[in-house]
């Protein structure tokens, strides 16, 4: 794995002392720059390719949530790839894995030794990681792009957040990888099958929050309805391209909210099961389709 460019931003220079001589020895040939406040932090990101950042919460100017938000300024190809979050408080239950960023978090205090070990130790996590084996399954793209572009229009309109389409896959295991999901059945002339939306707590939560303009700190039975609603303007969206201009006549249906660790729906396991995983500053979600022509 090659590390050119390497960023440290802390408004504690000993913090960054820390960092620095923690990952010295191991990445002897990267460059380190380093900074003490957000505008300082953006700069650098603007103007060079980051390979490693180590980012602060906590920063005068610009915070370091603030900074992540800002790189969807900055063309996805430099954003960087590996983050390590700095705090004084425990996150590490919000630790993010895609195709093009990990997200991982550090908690003050810690030694320059513990700094290397928890890089070294997620680099082997990911690195290790068994390759999904690709499906030999069909599917055509052409009834998967609707839901794509449907569900980016509408969290866009609904919430106000812009989403990205991360990945694609396809997937054997029944249960699904959000904690609340709304399922929604798909029947027409030529197509059978379901439609899930499908979001973490901590994604849902904050879009709920957007929506309701107002902070919602769990799920209960006053947002709960907000992933049906969205679902079925998704859905809407995607089935007005279905039938306008490919003919497949799908009937409208009503969505079904579960939520739950490691949810299921008794009829998943029909046809090609494809996940799509959406990235946003509010974290990830994702859709799943199930379809299957019936002529």
């Amino acid at each position: 794995m090659t590390i050119q460019n390497i960023l440290i931003v802390d408004d504690d220079k000993d913090i960054i002392e820390a960092v620095e001589v923690g990952i010295k020895d191991h990445f002897n040939g990267g460059k380190v720059f380093t900074a003490t406040d957000g505008a300082q932090a953006l700069s650098i990101l603007e103007a060079t390719k980051i390979d490693l950042l180590f980012l602060d919460f906590g920063l005068p100017k610009y915070n370091g949530g603030q900074i992540l938000k800002e790189l969807k300024f900055i063309p996805r190809s430099r954003h960087p790839k590996w983050i390590f979050m700095i705090s004084g408080n425990d996150h590490s239950a919000l630790e993010v894995t895609s195709k093009s960023r990990v997200i991982r978090y550090i908690s003050k205090p810690f030694t320059p030794n513990s700094i290397i070990k928890k890089v070294k130790a997620t680099f082997e996590e990911i690195e290790n990681r068994t390759p999904t084996k690709k499906s030999k399954a069909n599917f055509d793209v052409k009834f998967l792009n609707p839901f794509v572009d449907a569900t980016v229009k509408v969290i866009q309109v609904t919430a106000n957040i812009e989403t990205q389409k991360e990945s694609v896959d396809l997937r054997k295991d029944s249960s699904f990888l959000g904690d609340i999901s709304a399922y929604y059945p798909i029947h027409g002339s030529h197509l059978q099958g379901f439609f899930t939306l499908s979001f973490p707590e901590s994604t849902y939560l904050k879009i709920m929050s957007a929506m309701f303009f107002e902070e919602q700190s769990e799920i209960n039975d006053e947002n709960q309805d907000g992933v049906a609603e969205l679902c079925n303007q998704i859905f809407g969206n995607a089935k007005a391209e279905f039938n306008d201009k490919h003919g497949m006549d799908i009937k409208p249906g009503t969505p079904t909210i579960v939520i739950g660790k490691e949810h299921k729906i008794a009829s998943s396991e029909v046809g090609v099961r494809l996940s799509v995983e959406f990235n946003s500053d509010y974290g990830s979600f994702y859709i799943e389709i199930v379809l299957k022509k019936t002529s």
